[in-house]
């Protein structure tokens, strides 16, 4: 399929992201094992008992954290096995699938959307609100705004007029209605050509059938 057409494909992409992570779980083991053997006391552990294991609880929190998502991921891949017994099933996974590279391009984009807006409201508020303090808090807050955890109060309270507001209101049209249209948009095409290659194989394959398994 060639290197876009074999990476375009996101059960590929889910078995190296684990590949990557099994190194990095490998690495975060051996900090482990390293932390453990070089456990040092130092004056004020001895004199009071005190000890910070910090170099421990570092990598071993790292080392679960990776355990998580390859499980995560683990157990996600079955899915696909699950589509091959019973198609009925891979409707979801068929769609994401035909639109990952729109959905990649797209994601870009919204990021640097983001990113824009997240720069206008530390610049105007950072220095007022908690919220916007830094460009990361800024984006992570215009984030939750798309799941309405936002306070308005707090923008119009640190604000001398209502700019500011119209700002952030005209931030959350673009986002949820333009940008989500757009999203939805995509994944209604990839459903059209998913339907449209289901139908074309009922047509080819009189003894296809899209429950499978379970039709037996």
């Amino acid at each position: 399929y060639g290197f876009f057409g074999y990476f375009g494909n996101m059960w590929n992409l889910m078995d190296w992201t684990n590949f990557a992570l099994y190194g990095y779980l490998y690495m975060g083991y051996q900090d482990t094992r390293a932390a453990l053997d070089t456990y040092y006391c130092s004056e004020i552990c001895n004199r009071i008992g005190f000890h910070d294991p910090w170099q421990v609880t570092e990598a071993n929190t790292r080392t679960k954290q990776t355990i998580a998502l390859i499980t995560t991921i683990q157990w996600l891949k079955m899915i696909k096995f699950v589509n091959i017994f019973v198609p009925k099933f891979s409707l979801a996974t068929s769609v994401l699938s035909h639109g990952l590279a729109d959905l990649a391009m797209f994601t870009i984009f919204f990021i640097f959307t983001i990113f824009a807006f997240g720069q206008m409201f530390f610049i105007q508020l950072g220095f007022l609100s908690e919220s916007f303090v830094a460009q990361w808090d800024s984006a992570f807050s215009l984030f939750r705004a798309l799941f309405g955890d936002f306070d308005i109060d707090e923008i119009m309270d640190n604000s001398s007029g209502y700019l500011n507001t119209l700002l952030f209101l005209g931030y959350l049209f673009v986002a949820i209605f333009v940008m989500l249209s757009m999203f939805l948009a995509i994944l209604a095409e990839g459903q059209v050509a998913v339907r449209s290659d289901e139908q074309e194989l009922k047509e080819v394959d009189d003894e296809y059938n899209e429950y499978g398994a379970l039709h037996q």
